[in-house]
C-alpha cells in the first residue's frame, strides 16, 4: 500500500470531557497496514486519555478513613489491668473547635486496693486533653483531683465547661479560669444546650434547696426548697414522687421516667404532670 492515506478517529469514553479526538495518519512508504495498526494501538494505550477519564483523576478517600488519630498513652492513659478498675473515659465537645477526651487515673494502677476501702473510695485524678477538633493537635492538658471514681467534664455555653467531681463542681471559662462553684458533683443537671443548670443543695432535716442558674449570665433564675419525705404527686394515680428528686432538664422543665405508664414532667418549681404512653 505504497502512498496510501487513511484517517482514524478513535472515540473517547463517554466519561471524558473531550468530545472527539480526530487524527490523520499517513502511512510511511513501505510500511504495512498491520504494522501501522499495531503502532497506533500501542500509542493509544499509552495515551493519558486511555479511553477512561482524565489522567489526573484522584481516587476518593475511603469513607471509614479517620481525619486524624490521637494516641493517649503518651499523655498518661493506661488500660485497666483488673475487672474492678475503670478509667471512666469519655469524650465531649465543649465547642465546635475543641474536643476533650477525659479519663480517671491513680498514681499506681498496679497496686492493690488498700484494706478497708473499695475502688470507688480511692483518690484519683481527672485528666483531660483539650484538642483542636480540626487538626487533632493537643492545645493543653489539665488535671483535677477527685476523691473517688466520680469525675467528668460537662459542656456549658460559649466554650465554658463544668468540671464535676465527687467533692465539688466548678464552672470554668474557655481560658480555664474558675467562674463559679456549683456544689457537690452528682447533684446537678445541665440542659442539653449547656445554658442552664439545676443544682440541689442539702439543708438537713430532709430539706433541700434547688437553684436554677443561667450559665451565661450566672443569674439565679429561681430557687426553692422541697421536703424529701413529701410526696409531690397530687393526682389520683398511685404514684410516688418524693421531693428533692431530680431528672433531666430542658429550658425550664424537668422530666422523670415511669417505665410502667409513661413519665412525669414539671416546670422546675411547679407540680408534676403525668404524660401517658399509649401501648
Amino acid at each position: 500500500m505504497t502512498g496510501a492515506k487513511m484517517e482514524l478517529i478513535p472515540t473517547m469514553s463517554a466519561r471524558t470531557d473531550a468530545a472527539l479526538l480526530q487524527q490523520t495518519v499517513t502511512t510511511a512508504c513501505g510500511m504495512g497496514l498491520s504494522t501501522f495498526l499495531w503502532m497506533f494501538l500501542i500509542g493509544v494505550l499509552c495515551s493519558p486519555f486511555c479511553f477512561a477519564g482524565t489522567a489526573k483523576r484522584h481516587a476518593p478517600r475511603a469513607k471509614d478513613q479517620p481525619v486524624w488519630q490521637l494516641d493517649l498513652k503518651p499523655f498518661g492513659f493506661v488500660r485497666p489491668k483488673s475487672d474492678w478498675e475503670t478509667t471512666n473515659s469519655r469524650i465531649v465537645f465543649i465547642s465546635g473547635e475543641t474536643v476533650v477526651p477525659t479519663w480517671l487515673s491513680r498514681q499506681d494502677l498496679t497496686s492493690a486496693v488498700p484494706a478497708g476501702e473499695t475502688p470507688t473510695q480511692i483518690p484519683q485524678r481527672l485528666q483531660a486533653l483539650f484538642v483542636d477538633a480540626a487538626t487533632g493537635k493537643v492545645r493543653t492538658t489539665k488535671e483535677w483531683p477527685t476523691a473517688s471514681e466520680v469525675g467528668r467534664i460537662i459542656p456549658a455555653v460559649n466554650g465554658k465547661f463544668i468540671v464535676l467531681t465527687v467533692d465539688k463542681s466548678t464552672l470554668y471559662s474557655p481560658s480555664f479560669h474558675p467562674v463559679l462553684e456549683l456544689g457537690s458533683g452528682h447533684k446537678l443537671e445541665v440542659s442539653p444546650d449547656g445554658r442552664t443548670i439545676l443544682i440541689k443543695d442539702e439543708m438537713g432535716s430532709s430539706q433541700c434547696k434547688f437553684r436554677w442558674i443561667d450559665l451565661d449570665s450566672l443569674e439565679v433564675f429561681r430557687s426553692w426548697t422541697e421536703n424529701e419525705q413529701e410526696n409531690m404527686w397530687r393526682g389520683p394515680e398511685d404514684i410516688v414522687a418524693r421531693g428533692g428528686n431530680m431528672g433531666p432538664i430542658c429550658d425550664d422543665q424537668m422530666v422523670r421516667s415511669l417505665s410502667s405508664i409513661g413519665f412525669l414532667i414539671r416546670s422546675l418549681d411547679g407540680p408534676w404532670r403525668l404524660v401517658r404512653i399509649q401501648r
